[in-house]
């Protein structure tokens, strides 16, 4: 009884933190656009403070440009076609289920 018992919590805790794919995707995508907010924001932030620095702002913006290129190889490197697949099919994936 005592072992049926524990069996019993065990398994219904165990449920209770199960997760599918659908909402891991959910759950990336949300991540991915709260980072992608983030860093749109201090850009800007950033662009704002230091237009008058006119070198500055034209250096940010050449490493942004580099730094996403950098990126995408990146991406490249580590998941094959990435670009040309990968995210249209994850974004498919996430208007589906979202």
């Amino acid at each position: 009884m005592k072992h049926l018992l524990i069996f019993i919590i065990l398994a219904l805790s165990l449920n209770c933190f199960s997760q599918t794919q659908a909402e891991m995707y959910k759950e990336a995508y949300a991540e991915l656009n709260k980072s992608n907010k983030q860093l749109n924001e201090i850009y800007q932030t950033t662009l704002s403070k230091y237009k008058s620095d006119t070198i500055f702002v034209q250096n940010l913006k050449k490493s942004q440009r580099i730094w996403t290129q950098f990126r995408d190889a990146e991406m490249e490197i580590k998941y094959p076609n990435y670009q040309k697949k990968s995210t249209v099919l994850f974004s498919r994936l996430v208007k589906y289920f979202i």
